[in-house]
């Protein structure tokens, strides 16, 4: 399925895809032509999943300009899928300097919504906090973009601060780290498709209490979530050494008529510092980084969503699973190697191997 958009002149802009059962994904194309000519070139790619996946388009890089959302099924299963797919695209520009907190809203959601986009031009010097502060009872995530002239398209995984670890009902609160002055896009998801109201809260500090300003809400956090920025992968091989016990010297009194008591020692066994086994991440095998990452013998996207759940630290995989991976070879799985073996999928660029 396709559906065509188009951008704003200086705004940001984002389009997204919330679906039921199964696990779909969104890529962005350039304009439709004909049956013969569209979806000729892929521009962006959202592999997230299981959450909305979105494509968030900076209007101040490329202007103006028509899009087609192409909406897939990575699983290649087939078959009548339920989901809803909205772009949306901010009417004014957010000011951050760094002084004092500021508070927008409130901004409604309804039950179809998917997503609202928001721009920032963010210019404080020193580390910040974005907040959404949920009055909804369901669950919305917070995210943030930036672009450059050769990269004005970003798929959701291609963050630079997000937070999506709380519950329903709870504010989410995301990092944001010292960043080049300029515009920043915005993007909270509607994760449950639930009908309420949000605000969001920019700082230099950590949102603890609730704020004081008059156009904030008064629900008080059950929880302080402190967000990854960057996705870290946690290897599953770090051995733990359980050495051999220490033995414990008996000593053995033997009384006798003479005032000088015996004290005889017999060590029960001989301690040893040397572990007797093998880590089990110890490579047996030859690192293969060909973007197989599920080792089925095929390459598809199932191995690209499986590379990214890597990334983000929330599968643990094996030594080989990793490797492979590893789609460029450089000793670590990122949210690039994920994008890479999709690319790969499509025929349009190659693992290392």
């Amino acid at each position: 399925m396709s559906t065509g958009i188009k951008s704003s002149d200086y705004y940001w802009m984002a389009v997204g895809v919330r679906f039921i059962g199964a696990d779909l994904d969104i890529n962005l194309y350039n304009d439709y032509v004909d049956s013969l000519n569209g979806f000729s070139q892929i521009l962006e790619t959202s592999i997230l999943g299981p959450q909305i996946d979105f494509i968030t388009i900076d209007g101040n890089r490329v202007g103006a300009a028509p899009y087609q959302a192409g909406i897939y099924d990575w699983a290649e299963i087939g078959g009548s899928e339920s989901y809803q797919v909205q772009y949306s695209m901010p009417d004014t520009t957010w000011y951050y300097s760094g002084a004092g907190d500021l508070v927008f809203g409130p901004f409604s959601f309804s039950v179809d919504d998917v997503l609202k986009c928001h721009e920032i031009y963010w210019s404080a010097t020193e580390v910040g906090w974005i907040t959404c502060l949920n009055e909804t009872s369901g669950d919305l995530d917070v995210n943030l973009y930036g672009s450059d002239v050769q990269d004005p398209y970003k798929g959701r995984q291609f963050f630079l601060g997000t937070n999506y670890y709380a519950g329903p009902g709870e504010d989410e609160q995301c990092e944001i780290p010292i960043i080049p002055a300029s515009h920043y896009g915005l993007v909270v998801t509607n994760e449950s498709g639930v009908a309420g109201d949000y605000y969001i809260r920019l700082s230099s500090n950590q949102f603890s209490p609730t704020p004081t300003a008059s156009q904030a809400p008064t629900n008080t956090p059950t929880q302080t979530p402190t967000p990854t920025l960057h996705p870290t992968t946690t290897p599953t091989w770090t051995p733990t050494m359980t050495p051999t016990q220490t033995p414990t010297p008996t000593q053995t009194r033997t009384p006798t008529t003479t005032p000088t008591p015996t004290q005889t020692r017999t060590p029960t066994t001989t301690p040893t510092t040397t572990p007797t086994w093998i880590p089990s991440g110890t490579p047996t095998s030859e690192c293969i980084n060909n973007g197989d990452t599920n080792l089925s013998g095929d390459i598809t996207a199932g191995d690209a969503q499986l590379a990214f759940m890597i990334a983000l630290g929330v599968y643990s995989p094996t030594y080989l699973e990793e490797c492979a991976a590893d789609c460029n070879g450089d000793g670590e799985v990122t949210a690039g190697d994920a994008q890479r073996i999709f690319l790969t999928v499509l025929g349009s660029a190659e693992c290392v191997d």
